[in-house]
C-alpha cells in the first residue's frame, strides 16, 4: 500500500484530477514527518497557474515544534489539529507523551490564523468525563467560541495493544457529548457521519 511519490508525481496526479478539486490535505501517519515535502509541494500548487485555486491543508496530530511550524505557515491554508485529551495526564495514559506540545501547536496555529479546526477523540471511559469535556469547552473558548470542534468516535480500525479493549464510540455517545459542548457555547461542533 505503501507508494512513494516525488512532488512532480503530486503535481501530475492533482492536474489529472483539477476539476473534482477544490483542495488538498496532507495527513498520515503524521504528515508534517515529511515538512520539507509539504512545504515544496505547497509552493509548487501555488506557483501553478492550473492548480493555485487548490486550498492546502494539513492533518496533525501537533507534535511538531514551533521552528518547523514556522516554515509551514507561511504556505499552508490552514491546519486541522488533533489533540486526545485535554489532560495532561489522561494524555499521556492514552498516547504515551505529554499534551504540551500540542497545546503548543494549537496556540502558534491559532496566533497565525491557520487552525481550521480541532479535532478531538471521544473515548468512552477516558476523554467523555465530564472535567475533560468541560476542559475541551474552556480550551475552545479562549479561542474563540466560534472555533470548529470535530468530534471524532475512537473506533478499533488499525488499533494495536491496550486500546484494543478500549470501547468504542457510539452515536450516542457522541451526541451527548456535542449536546454538553454547545450548552456550554460552542458554536461550531461536528460530529461524524459514519459510526463503523
Amino acid at each position: 500500500m505503501v507508494q512513494m511519490m516525488s512532488v512532480e508525481d503530486v503535481l501530475a496526479r492533482l492536474a489529472e484530477h483539477r476539476l473534482m478539486l477544490d483542495g488538498i490535505t496532507l495527513s498520515g501517519g503524521e504528515a508534517t514527518l515529511q515538512t520539507h515535502f509539504i512545504v515544496q509541494l505547497f509552493k509548487a500548487i501555488k506557483a501553478d497557474a492550473g492548480l493555485r485555486h487548490l486550498s492546502c491543508f494539513i492533518d496533525s496530530n501537533g507534535q511538531l515544534g514551533s521552528s518547523a511550524w514556522q516554515r509551514l505557515l507561511p504556505v499552508t491554508d490552514g491546519v486541522l489539529l488533533d489533540i486526545k485529551a485535554i489532560d495532561t495526564d489522561l494524555h499521556q495514559t492514552l498516547t504515551g507523551r505529554s499534551n504540551q506540545r500540542v497545546l503548543q501547536s494549537l496556540k502558534t496555529l491559532h496566533q497565525a490564523g491557520k487552525l481550521h479546526e480541532l479535532r478531538y477523540l471521544v473515548i468512552p471511559g477516558f476523554t467523555d468525563r465530564s472535567s475533560e469535556v468541560h476542559a475541551l469547552a474552556e480550551l475552545v473558548q479562549s479561542l474563540g467560541a466560534e472555533t470548529q470542534v470535530r468530534l471524532n468516535a475512537f473506533q478499533h480500525h488499525g488499533v494495536i495493544g491496550p486500546a484494543r479493549e478500549w470501547p468504542k464510540t457510539s452515536k450516542n455517545d457522541i451526541q451527548v457529548i456535542a449536546r454538553k459542548l454547545r450548552e456550554q457555547g460552542l458554536e461550531q461542533v461536528i460530529t461524524p457521519v459514519v459510526y463503523v
